[in-house]
């Protein structure tokens, strides 16, 4: 009986050992042959993610910023030196060049759009430049993942405004609504509520594949995510109570800020409301809590701008709400950033520069 038991138990162990064998050398096979960049930086193990390849990297004052050595694996994206999405900008303006700094978050960088080329900021960047007839409009993507107006408004002070830009378009929308989803006594200006520090500590043995897949599946291990290492998660909250009680007006002070800042440096500032789909059942967009949200910031932007003499820029109500422009409920694909590019130079063209 005893020999029976040993030799089932062995046996068991040698087919766990052999399924994570298996599991490992799948695993490494998809990731190094087949997975997208989204699914590589999310699925392998920290380790393995080479520093060209990590899109993010912390930092003191935002919590994580973009990674300027980021290139994509397929090529079809990158950061510039700047630590920005898109192709590389000198850091002093040439003489006679008019450069727009575009702010926001996902919305802004475009995660829906495989190609830097392809965002919104670089093809309103070409749309202008052949609207007008000339080659030194430059068009800078600012925009950041998950960023919101507390952060946007710390890199516009610290590198931002540096690139001495002409116009700064500010375009904030779905990232304004989770650092109200807090307990009431826990909204505060400086937003240490909902962000916190940048954490990401990795066990030994999450070097390897199958391990740190098996981790992943079980919960044993936080995914790669921005969410798991810079947002505090207080669980499940009546968020409808939630935006009753914590409202728009630390969004509102952080756009009056970023109006001083660009004033005082003798740049001009356009606000945009903020668009997005709401027939995506499985996108947060379509949930009439968040809609409520979107609105409320939307209505926010309305008045900081009337408020302020600030050009306001209702992009919400110009921009097609079709699935066929959109990558998700939030995010636009590549031709909704065709067109978004398309909406945003003819305002601009026709209400900033004839009047600059």
């Amino acid at each position: 009986m005893m020999r029976s038991m040993n030799r089932r138990w062995k046996a068991l162990g040698l087919g766990a050992l052999a399924s994570l064998a298996l599991l490992e050398v799948c695993g490494r096979v998809w990731l190094g042959a087949f997975a997208s960049n989204n699914d590589f930086t999310r699925y392998a193990p920290p380790a393995w993610v080479p520093l060209e390849q990590q899109r993010y990297l912390p930092h003191p004052y935002t919590a994580y910023t973009m990674n300027p050595a980021f290139r994509g694996r397929d090529g079809r994206n990158r950061h510039n030196a700047l630590g920005y999405r898109g192709a590389e900008v000198a850091l002093e303006k040439a003489p006679g060049t008019y450069r727009i700094l575009c702010l926001g978050g996902s919305t802004t960088y475009e995660t829906g759009v495989p190609e830097f080329g392809r965002t919104w900021p670089a093809q309103m960047q070409e749309i202008l430049r052949q609207r007008l007839g000339r080659d030194n409009v430059e068009v800078i993507n600012a925009g950041c993942p998950q960023w919101n107006s507390w952060e946007s408004l710390i890199d516009l002070q610290l590198r931002g405004l540096q690139l001495e830009p002409d116009l700064v378009i500010v375009y904030c929308g779905t990232n304004e609504i989770f650092p109200r989803l807090v307990p009431p006594q826990e909204y505060r200006r400086d937003n240490r509520g909902y962000r916190k520090g940048w954490e990401a500590e990795w066990s030994w043995w999450q070097h390897s594949v199958g391990m740190h897949f098996l981790g992943l599946a079980s919960g044993l291990v936080r995914r790669t995510s921005l969410s798991e290492m810079c947002e505090i998660d207080y669980g499940d909250l009546d968020r409808e109570a939630c935006l009753t009680a914590n409202t728009t007006r630390y969004y509102e002070d952080n756009l009056e800020q970023m109006v001083a800042l660009t004033r005082q440096y003798g740049a001009k500032i356009l606000i945009s409301t903020w668009a997005w789909c709401g027939d995506f059942e499985d996108d947060y967009a379509s949930d009439p809590v968040f809609q409520r949200g979107f609105r409320e910031t939307n209505e926010a932007s309305r008045r900081v701008a009337d408020e302020l003499s600030v050009p306001l820029y209702d992009h919400a109500s110009e921009m097609p709400t079709d699935r066929k422009w959109w990558h998700d409920g939030r995010h636009v694909n590549t031709e909704g950033a065709r067109r978004k590019a398309e909406l945003f130079a003819e305002f601009v063209a026709t209400q900033i520069l004839t009047r600059t």
